[in-house]
């Protein structure tokens, strides 16, 4: 799993983590845990489990399956964010604030990752599309 691989790097880099450091926090050997960054070994639910909570990320972001590192933040900023879009996109306002309304958490999630790359929470709500 090139994703899952890639993803856990980034996140490991970002945070200024060595690969001994994570390997210890989530009960692994340095060399089982290099070999997940490697894509040499995909983990069990358990280890998966453990990777999500040790960064704080879901597991549909570590598996590839969602775009979104905080997928609790967008659900829950899930307004703010569908006014942000519909202010900098009018074509989208009327149409895409009933739409976006209609929809459950999960089908947000899905249809904003088709067209947002990424949510920053760091500092107030920046959103970047993928025509950026």
């Amino acid at each position: 799993m090139q994703i899952l691989s890639n993803r856990l790097k980034e996140l490991r880099i970002n945070a200024g983590y060595l690969q001994v450091d994570v390997a210890k926090a989530v009960n692994l050997s340095l060399h089982g845990y290099q070999r997940y960054e490697r894509g040499e070994r995909n983990p069990d639910t358990e280890t998966l489990n453990k990777f999500c909570t040790y960064y704080n990320v879901s597991s549909d972001y570590l598996l590839g399956i969602g775009v979104y590192r905080d997928t609790q933040s967008v659900i829950k900023n899930r307004d703010l964010i569908t006014d942000i879009i519909c202010a900098e996109m009018p074509e989208a306002k009327f149409n895409g604030v009933v739409f976006f309304t209609m929809l459950s958490d999960f089908a947000f999630i899905r249809i904003l990752s088709a067209y947002v790359s990424d949510i920053d929470f760091t500092d107030g709500i920046k959103i970047k599309y993928y025509y950026e």
